[in-house]
């Protein structure tokens, strides 16, 4: 994602013929189909809260 102005826009790199966009889909997809939304959500929370601590 990268800001322009005061607005958000999301930007997909391929290479190889791979998206990240894609790759991304994918993972979230089989984390889904194993561990339902609440469990993609908790994840997501998980990496958002760890991001947060200083090193």
């Amino acid at each position: 994602m990268r800001r322009q102005n005061s607005l958000w826009q999301v930007v997909d790199f391929e290479v190889d013929d791979s998206s990240l966009a894609d790759s991304y889909r994918l993972q979230f997809n089989r984390l889904i189909n194993k561990e339902g939304f609440p469990g993609l959500m908790k994840m997501l929370d998980d990496k958002y809260e760890s991001l947060k601590k200083p090193d």
